[in-house]
C-alpha cells in the first residue's frame, strides 16, 4: 500500500512540473484577447465573436490562465489570423478532445511521431505528414 504522504508529495511535484511547463509555454507568446483586439483594429466585442467562430471551426485553440483566456501566439499570423496549416491539425486534435494546453505543447515540442521534427514546423513543410502524425498521437493509448 502506498504511503497517503508520498501521494501527496507526488501530487504536489506533479502540479509544480505542470505549473513550470505552462509558464514555459506562455513564454513562447500569448494574447489577451485586448491584445488580439489591438493586433486585429477590432473592438474587444467583435474580437471575442469572431474568436469564437474560430475555435468552433477548429482554427484556433485558447487557454485559460489566471482566469483570463489567451490565444498560443504560435498559431496566428502577424496579422492575426489563424495559420491555415494548422487548422488540420487541430481538427484531429481539438476532435480528440485532448485539452487545450495538450494540443498547444504537442504542436510546438519535437514529436517522435515526426522523427523529432515539431509539428507546427511539419504543418507547414508537409502537410500530410503533420496530419497523420496528429491523427496517431490523438488516438495512442495515453496520448504516447
Amino acid at each position: 500500500m502506498t504511503d497517503p504522504v508520498e501521494v501527496m508529495q507526488a501530487r504536489a511535484e506533479q502540479a509544480m512540473r505542470l505549473a513550470a511547463h505552462r509558464t514555459a509555454l506562455l513564454h513562447t507568446g500569448a494574447f489577451t484577447v485586448a491584445e488580439l483586439a489591438a493586433m486585429r483594429g477590432q473592438d474587444e466585442a467583435c474580437t471575442r465573436m469572431w474568436l469564437a467562430r474560430q475555435i468552433g471551426d477548429r482554427a484556433l485553440i485558447t487557454v485559460t490562465h489566471d482566469g483570463e483566456r489567451l490565444v498560443p501566439a504560435f498559431q496566428l499570423t502577424a496579422a492575426g489570423d489563424p495559420r491555415p496549416e494548422l487548422q488540420p491539425l487541430l481538427e484531429v486534435l481539438v476532435g480528440a478532445d485532448l485539452g487545450d494546453w495538450a494540443t498547444w505543447t504537442w504542436l510546438t515540442t519535437p514529436s517522435a511521431f515526426l522523427s523529432g521534427e515539431r509539428p507546427v514546423d511539419v504543418a507547414v513543410s508537409n502537410p500530410p505528414r503533420a496530419r497523420r502524425s496528429a491523427e496517431r498521437f490523438a488516438w495512442a493509448p495515453s496520448g504516447a
